[in-house]
């Protein structure tokens, strides 16, 4: 009996050096590397909304558990601490495997090099051994039963503080985010680039696995690439009674369908992409800045007003005898109605929703096709007031801007159900080193109108990416001279869902 009692002495002993190594060890490991694990914890799927507090609290607790089971007369109590905080972990780490929208990096320290099931299996050997010691040390209190009620409630206590965080911070991050961004191993895998001969190229659109490239120094030749880009085809568009004098004229592709137009002319052509011819379909009074092709005869094109000189959002009908319905309060107007309400024009033709996204607001509007019904939908950045200054030439008749702003969202566009938006500004915990390595992309759910998560689109030989689009499970990237091809890891992110 004797030595059966050393035995249990011993081993409780040995318990408590094994927790006092462990988490003096992880704490001392994140507090090395406090700005790695800050942004690790901040872009958690759980923990990140409430990283400020819990990127203290975890390695503190670690360090204060650690010295109380150095004593014998706390070591009871620092037992019990050791045992539910390592079951809140072992909770952290089903939740994420089981539940979470995507899997974070690691927690760093000892664990670092494991992988996520290793946690979980690792730390549910040290809550089994943390039970060993605190049901050794309760038979010195005769205790049994309420050792085994105060474990029950204890794990319940831990389990259910965890799922609590969960669904606060689900919550909470998709719809009031504070700019605190959710990264997961890179759901892109970039698969090729090609060098370009000019850097005056924009993405056209995409059809049956080709993909087109207008080119603004050429506006009527276009380029045609298949995506494993060993295919290359140049068209130049011939246009029936081509008696305009365009000056910066676009080409949409969509279906087998391209389009052509200027805006400053008003005046859109359309042509097959079999033989690139393309004859007017509309001729009228609209001028316009930018469009989007809805279908083959309708068009969303924002357009300045003739008497005030505002940006409006507008529907061109083709078959509505050419008239353009009038929507003139789309976009808000903070400071001059032209500069504050620019952005970009996207359609979505999966949803049957027209976007538009604010340059200098974290602000994007969801319109149907007729630009009746209007949703406001808001980024994760938190500016939401534009902040423009202007300086006034000629006697005031010409206004430029006096500083270059900071665009919020400096490119966006759309598939399937999501809204991808470009960003150059950095959220709470997002590493300010990983701009000069990548884009930052930020993804929202249309449908829900929601934050999902970000990803970094990776530069391609040392350049970013200035325009890109998502075609389905493809993403198409230009940079200043090089078209590059990457696609969504399906298992870590299905664009089509």
């Amino acid at each position: 009996m004797k030595i059966n009692t050393t035995i249990q002495k011993n081993l409780v002993i040995i318990i408590c050096y094994a927790y006092i190594l462990l988490f003096i060890y992880a704490a001392v490991s994140k507090f090395i590397d406090f700005p790695n694990f800050k942004v690790q914890l901040g872009q958690s799927p759980l923990l990140g909304v409430y990283a400020e507090f819990i990127v203290w609290s975890i390695p503190l607790s670690e360090i204060i558990i650690a010295v109380a089971l150095s004593f014998k007369s706390c070591r009871r109590i620092a037992l019990w601490a050791a045992f539910t905080l390592m079951v809140m972990f072992t909770a952290y780490i089903y939740i994420i495997l089981n539940f979470s929208s995507f899997i974070p990096c690691s927690c760093g320290g000892v664990l670092e090099k494991m992988s996520w099931n290793q946690h979980l299996i690792f730390n549910i050997v040290f809550v089994l051994i943390a039970l060993m010691a605190i049901f050794i040390e309760s038979k010195k209190q005769q205790e049994p039963k309420k050792t085994i009620l105060l474990v029950t409630l204890l794990t319940l206590v831990a389990v259910t503080a965890v799922i609590v965080l969960f669904q606060l911070s689900e919550k909470k991050i998709h719809h009031n985010n504070a700019f605190t961004r959710r990264i997961p191993h890179s759901p892109v895998k970039m698969l090729k680039g090609i060098s370009l001969e000019y850097n005056s190229f924009y993405l056209a659109g995409y059809n049956k696995g080709k993909i087109y490239l207008g080119n603004n120094s050429a506006p009527k030749y276009i380029m045609e690439i298949d995506t494993s880009f060993t295919i290359q085809n140049a068209y130049r568009l011939n246009q029936d009674n081509h008696n305009f004098n365009f000056a910066t004229a676009q080409v949409r592709v969509k279906d087998d369908f391209y389009y052509f137009a200027d805006g400053t002319i008003p005046v859109i052509y359309r042509g097959s992409t079999q033989d690139w011819k393309g004859k007017p379909i509309y001729k009228g009074n609209t001028k316009f800045s930018t469009y989007e092709v809805i279908d083959s005869t309708n068009f969303t094109v924002r357009a300045l007003h003739p008497k005030t000189g505002e940006n409006y959002l507008t529907l061109i009908d083709i078959q509505n005898k050419n008239v353009a319905q009038k929507h003139t309060d789309i976009l808000k107007k903070q400071i001059d109605g032209v500069f504050d309400t620019d952005g970009l024009l996207s359609y979505n033709a999966k949803l049957r929703t027209t976007l538009y996204t604010y340059y200098y607001r974290n602000q994007y509007l969801l319109a149907t096709p007729t630009l009746d019904s209007i949703v406001t939908g808001k980024t994760i950045d938190t500016l939401q007031q534009v902040d423009l200054k202007f300086a006034y030439l000629n006697n005031w008749r010409e206004k430029k801007f006096a500083t270059q702003p900071e665009k919020i969202n400096t490119y966006a566009t759309t598939d399937g159900n999501y809204l991808y938006i470009k960003s150059k500004r950095l959220g709470k915990y997002d590493s300010p080193e990983m701009l000069k390595e990548a884009s930052i992309i930020d993804v929202y759910q249309v449908n829900n109108n929601s934050y999902q998560f970000s990803f970094y689109f990776y530069n391609y030989k040392g350049e970013e990416i200035k325009s890109f689009k998502v075609y389905d499970d493809i993403l198409l990237g230009l940079t200043k001279n090089h078209l590059v091809i990457g696609r969504f890891r399906k298992e870590r992110f299905n664009p089509l869902q």
